[in-house]
């Protein structure tokens, strides 16, 4: 499988996931989960890239900065459903 097709996955996964299950916050913490790994591996590209093979792409870097935008994102996301949650059981 190319990167491309994988990267394309991972981005349907992390927009359909907290959306298809809205009544919980599980499917949020499983996209957190799957954004740390795209991190993850984009922590290791970036060395790759830039310590390996001594290039510089921006788009490259740009794919990264998104993985990293996106995982703020589904943690702040997942953080406010925790907050939603623990007020609702209160009340």
């Amino acid at each position: 499988l190319s990167l491309t097709i994988l990267c394309l996955g991972s981005y349907n996964v992390h927009a359909l996931l907290p959306t298809a299950f809205s009544h919980s916050s599980k499917p949020l913490l499983a996209a957190c989960f799957l954004s740390l790994c795209s991190c993850g591996f984009s922590v290791y590209l970036i060395y790759v890239l830039t310590v390996v093979l001594k290039k510089v792409c921006l788009v490259c870097y740009g794919t990264h900065l998104i993985n990293l935008l996106l995982l703020i994102l589904l943690v702040s996301r997942w953080r406010v459903s925790i907050r939603k949650g623990t007020k609702s059981k209160a009340a």
